[in-house]
């Protein structure tokens, strides 16, 4: 942000910014989701590959294609019992942190979320050749990434 000539304001990381147990307008639950209590949304709080526990995510986040990354959902939704999908861009702006960057959302409530692009469901400005993918240092929204490069991605399921 400007602040004058020569001048920026620079936002805090996200690690830094949020109390230790500040979830914000989430409401965390043991098994490794939050709801988003603006949206009724319920999310995975570790990009998909990862791992919750004790509080912590774990692991490497998994890199796949627009293919792939579906074929993963489906399989994960079959064997967590939940119907999962991959958010949207505006399911990823209604968590993205304006205050704070370094990733841009709340990391009491998605630890150790990696600063990478991730894809979301819709598809690119183009077409349906392209789809759209968030980079969480700051949720800045792109839309011409080929179905064939490898991204990360996080989990959402609708309410019931």
């Amino acid at each position: 942000m400007l602040v004058a000539c020569g001048e920026y304001k620079l936002e805090p990381s996200c690690p830094d910014y949020f109390e230790a147990d500040d979830f914000g307008r989430f409401s965390v639950r043991e098994e490794g989701s939050a709801l988003h209590t603006d949206t009724g949304l319920l999310w995975y709080r570790c990009a998909a590959g990862m791992r919750f526990s004790n509080g912590q995510c774990s692991g490497e986040p998994l890199l796949l294609s627009w293919s792939e990354t579906q074929q993963f959902i489906d399989e994960f939704s079959q064997n967590s019992n939940i119907r999962w999908r991959l958010p949207s861009n505006e399911d990823h702006q209604s968590i993205t942190e304006a205050a704070c960057r370094n990733p841009a959302v709340n990391t009491r409530v998605f630890p150790q979320l990696p600063v990478e692009n991730f894809w979301t469901s819709d598809n690119g400005a183009l077409g349906t050749g392209t789809h759209c993918m968030v980079y969480t240092f700051q949720g800045q929204i792109a839309c011409r990434e080929s179905p064939e490069a490898l991204h990360a991605f996080m989990l959402v399921s609708d309410p019931d």
